[in-house]
């Protein structure tokens, strides 16, 4: 009960956080985003960021309130096969904006696109048909979240669960291969903005790893009740990180209005501080200072 508890505070936590991130990231959004001409890039951004925001409270309605074993057994594949859009919309992300530092080149196009067709095999197999519900949970419970894996006979935990994030870690290794051996080929990062979706890209690719590694861990685990702990997180998080990715890049291309204050107050106070002081701006200085109130 407790590995349960765990799970669903999890889940609380992370729809949480993606909440937040919607809210404080709304104008930079509304700006850079909503008001920008339509393209793969903006299409991939909303299905990152509402995608989430939309069918996620549905996962929380099943796996957080308790249901009786017949209302798990009708749900438990709408429930899980909606995961599926989950684990690929960052992967959409990374991979238009790999092609695009690419050179747009149709060769890489094709090769993301067919790591991509390899992930949603495998999570169409696992998330829509191989998972299943774990009953035993309701013969000790008698209700309890609708909560399915994969190998409920194996001893070495829930391999084909573990199996969604390694590929979604190859694909993302895929990804970032690309990116940075195009780099050595043509010995630059393409300016400023190249440089930034590079840092920020590596960034992203680090903490989607690390989600996805140790969630396979954990699912790979022969002690069962370590399966599912950071999935929640591996599935949600990467969006979040994604859409932050699409958001730096555009602010650097398009700055918002706040953006350009700032950077206009910053280049007065630089230029301010070039200028000769001449000693009787000094004297003045003094004379304000050790004036009387008044």
């Amino acid at each position: 009960m407790g590995r349960i508890d765990v799970g669903r505070y999890s889940i609380l936590a992370c729809y949480t956080l993606i909440v937040y991130d919607w809210l404080i990231s709304i104008s930079d959004e509304y700006t850079l985003i909503h008001q920008a001409r339509w393209t793969w890039v903006k299409a991939a951004y909303l299905w990152c960021r509402y995608y989430p925001l939309l069918v996620f409270p549905f996962h929380i309605w099943g796996w957080v309130v308790d249901h009786d074993g017949e209302t798990c057994a009708d749900i438990v594949h709408p429930l899980y096969a909606t995961l599926i859009p989950l684990q690929l919309s960052a992967q959409v992300v990374l991979m238009l904006r790999a092609y695009a530092f690419a050179g747009r080149d149709s060769r890489i196009l094709y090769g993301l696109c067919f790591g991509l067709a390899a992930l949603l095999g495998v999570d169409i197999y696992v998330w829509g048909f191989d998972v299943q519900l774990v009953s035993t949970l309701f013969s000790v419970l008698g209700q309890s979240g609708c909560f399915a894996t994969t190998d409920i006979s194996a001893s070495q935990g829930a391999i084909h669960i573990s199996l969604t994030f390694l590929t979604a870690f190859a694909y993302d290794l895929l990804t970032m291969s690309i990116v940075i051996i195009h780099c050595f080929r043509i010995r630059s990062t393409q300016g400023s903005l190249g440089a930034s979706f590079l840092t920020q890209g590596v960034l992203v690719f680090m903490s989607m790893t690390t989600l996805n590694i140790f969630s396979a861990a954990m699912y790979l685990s022969s002690n069962k009740t370590f399966n599912g702990i950071g999935s929640y997180f591996a599935l949600l998080l990467p969006d979040v990180l994604a859409c932050r990715l699409v958001l730096m890049l555009r602010r650097r291309v398009s700055p918002t209005e706040s953006v350009r204050q700032r950077e206009c107050s910053q280049l007065v106070r630089d230029a301010l501080e070039l200028l000769p002081v001449s000693n009787e701006d000094i004297e003045v200085a003094n004379e304000i200072e050790t004036a009387p109130a008044l």
